[in-house]
């Protein structure tokens, strides 16, 4: 393994090639679900299937799949 990939809502938002890393930050503003795909990347250029977390905010609220104790994702509000 070489990397990650971050995908949100279909479109990559991260790339890295330090398997150290293992952080995406973003601050939501609109109301919604949002849906994020993470990818293991090999040395290959093969991808491993992806693991999903899917976030719901709203005015009041945040919640999150049961993604998070999979995959090891935290979402802060």
């Amino acid at each position: 393994m070489v990397g990650y990939e971050v995908v949100k809502d279909n479109i990559l938002v991260k790339i890295t090639d330090d398997i150290r890393d293992k952080t995406y930050q973003e601050t939501l503003t609109k109301n919604g679900e949002y849906t994020y795909d993470i990818y293991a990347v090999y040395s290959d250029g093969m991808k491993s299937e992806k693991s999903t977390i899917k976030v719901v905010l709203n005015d009041s609220t945040l919640s999150t799949s049961e993604a998070n104790s999979k995959v090891g994702i935290e979402v802060y509000r």
